[in-house]
């Protein structure tokens, strides 16, 4: 996200007036930006942990396919 914001400015278009653009995941760098970067996040550990065990579950035959977990999400909203 960050890269398409520069390049926004590059093109001389204007962010979040021209272009909206949502971040994913959160490294520390969105609240730098001049006018921040919305973003959302997941806890990237969590869900590996998670793709893991729904994996080996799978495989033994305990979960059936198309299972669906939900995951927190953080929403971190800047202007």
């Amino acid at each position: 996200a960050a890269a398409t914001v520069s390049e926004a400015h590059h093109r001389d278009l204007h962010v979040p007036q021209d272009l909206a653009v949502l971040g994913f995941t959160e490294d520390g760098s969105a609240a730098q930006w001049v006018q921040g970067l919305t973003t959302l996040g997941v806890d990237a550990a969590e869900l590996g942990r998670r793709a893991g065990q729904l994996l080996l579950d799978r495989l033994d035959g305990e979960q059936p396919a198309g299972t669906r977990l939900t995951l927190e999400v953080a929403f971190e909203a800047r202007l």
